[in-house]
């Protein structure tokens, strides 16, 4: 009964150790594609993706740990908006698109994968 607890207290610290950033930027995307869900997924050791989960083919935004690293969730997401990725991704399901950081800021551009 013991170790049970041990394992729930070690799953909570696992999911509390993930960057704010990710839990924010996966609310933005099931804001922007409701009622589809988002899953998040670690594509590479050096981004995370973002999928919305509806059906094949699924919209992707990929987000470099080096983006998140150097900017608060609300700096990506105003970027996401300025950049108005939830239509692109709506307009083009296909669409993989990736955040960059630029002298100019965060940009968005296409991802060939």
């Amino acid at each position: 009964m013991r170790t049970g607890r041990v394992a729930r207290a070690g799953a909570a610290q696992a999911v509390s150790t993930a960057p704010p950033s990710l839990d924010c930027i996966r609310q933005w995307m099931e804001r922007q594609f409701k009622p589809a869900q988002v899953s998040v997924l670690e594509s590479t050791p050096q981004r995370v993706c973002y999928r919305v989960e509806q059906g094949f083919p699924s919209p992707t935004l990929y987000v470099p740990k080096d983006v998140l690293a150097a900017h608060p969730a609300a700096a990506i997401i105003a970027a996401l908006d300025h950049h108005h990725v939830a239509a692109r991704l709506r307009s083009n399901p296909v669409a993989h698109l990736i955040c960059v950081t630029s002298h100019e800021g965060i940009g968005v551009v296409r991802c060939d994968r």
